[in-house]
């Protein structure tokens, strides 16, 4: 995560002065605001943005000395928070994350030769593979190895657009991933946007597989090769994904779930299902 300090004041003269559309400011421009964080997450002295105006209500109570865009005004505290009105929320935040944050720092990288003589991975019993590239910014644990060719803590593709312009959703979060997993050869698992994409511990990753940004995995989890998982995805504990399945972006896939060979899933599962085929179905429970 990233931290800094700046007023709600600082940062709003900072758009003023940088872009040529009208915000809407209320509250209170005298908080401090010290790091980027996602709009459903408890926290103080945050950055967040807000698509989806008819969210529930009594999350606005947990709210304290936060920046928040949003398309209109919404029931917050406005003594201890600040509120800016923008059209595009999404627009606004990734253009502070550019103004706010020195991005180079995030997209540095190791190679396998550097990795290979790093005395934290040998210490704990991390084994690397020829030609893999890794984020600096990368969180593995213990016992694990990570096969050819493999590259983790890259960016996503974020493209979104704003009056007929397109523009990059800049990639501030990390990759973490728990004790003695293993993960095949070129393999690509891409950083979170603001919060971290996520592997648990006893993970069994197979070779060709695409893992999105913040896509969370849960612990002895198994995903064969070539398989496919979009952005915002979960995978609950002790699930199977078979060979060459696609899972669609922001799907919840329950624990001790199971994926047949070349599924397609396009709507988020139970916990305990057994799920086959394009679209994928239920077919049966899976037992534990």
């Amino acid at each position: 995560m990233i931290n800094f300090n700046i007023t709600a004041k600082e940062l709003i003269k900072t758009c003023n002065l940088s872009l040529t559309y009208k915000l809407k400011v209320f509250g209170n421009k005298k908080i401090i605001l010290k790091k980027f964080d996602e709009f459903s997450k408890k926290s103080f002295n945050s950055i967040k943005f807000l698509e989806n105006v008819n969210i529930k209500n009594f999350l606005f109570k947990q709210f304290k000395n936060n920046l928040i865009i949003c398309q209109k005004k919404i029931d917050i505290n406005l003594n201890n928070n600040c509120l800016i009105i923008f059209e595009n929320p999404r627009f606004l935040f990734s253009f502070l994350i550019k103004k706010t944050v020195k991005l180079s720092d995030h997209e540095n990288f190791f190679n396998s030769n550097d990795l290979k003589n790093i005395k934290l991975y040998k210490d704990k019993n991390i084994n690397f593979g020829d030609n893999v590239i890794l984020n600096k910014n990368t969180i593995i644990m213990q016992d694990s190895k990570i096969d050819h060719g493999t590259v983790i803590g890259k960016s996503g593709l974020a493209i979104s657009f704003f009056k007929k312009k397109s523009y990059s959703f800049p990639h501030i979060g990390r990759v973490k991933i728990g004790k003695n997993c293993y993960i095949g050869s070129n393999c690509v698992i891409m950083k979170g946007m603001i919060a971290n994409t996520l592997i648990g511990n006893n993970c069994i990753i197979g070779n060709l597989v695409n893992i999105g940004h913040n896509v969370k995995i849960g612990n002895n989890v198994r995903i064969s090769s070539g398989t496919m998982i979009a952005g915002g995805s979960s995978i609950g504990d002790n699930s199977v994904i078979s060979l060459g399945s696609k899972i669609n972006e922001k799907i919840k896939i329950g624990k001790n779930c199971f994926v047949g060979i070349g599924s397609v899933v396009t709507k988020s599962i139970n916990v305990n299902s057994k799920i086959f085929g394009n679209p994928a179905f239920k077919y049966g429970s899976k037992k534990v």
